[in-house]
């Protein structure tokens, strides 16, 4: 008797399996979990952010601050340059890299449309499913 071997899963790393079991149920995904926001099988989201402005030098990291602009790059097309704001004051700059220039753009049109929403907020937003072809 010959038993084939089923092909393996490799999950990227950062995906919470109770997120891809809630959107196979409901076709719903958080940005945050969602497959989009992975490069090269590394999560990009929450950004690393880089201070570039503020009364004093503060590190931040994670889901902190509002969104107050974002750039789709013209030079490296698969980038998306988030800039923030925090409550005191401080700015900063985050870089999404994306596998292609059409996932940083469907990212981009989702973003542009939260301008002045909390990072965490946007975090927690369903990301609606792209087109076919960036999957």
């Amino acid at each position: 008797m010959l038993f084939a071997k089923a092909p393996s899963f490799q999950k990227p790393r950062g995906l919470k399996i109770g997120a891809a079991v809630e959107y196979l149920s409901t076709g719903k995904m958080q940005l945050r979990y969602h497959p989009i926001m992975f490069c090269d099988g590394v999560r990009v989201w929450p950004p690393k952010w880089l201070q570039t402005h503020g009364r004093r030098m503060v590190w931040v990291s994670g889901e902190v601050g509002v969104l107050e602009a974002v750039f789709l790059s013209e030079v490296q097309i698969n980038k998306v340059y988030l800039q923030i704001s925090t409550e005191q004051g401080n700015g900063y700059l985050g870089i999404l890299p994306f596998e292609t220039a059409e996932r940083a753009k469907a990212v981009f049109n989702f973003l542009f449309i939260h301008i002045h929403d909390t990072l965490e907020a946007i975090g927690s937003m369903d990301f609606p499913d792209p087109p076919a072809k960036l999957n």
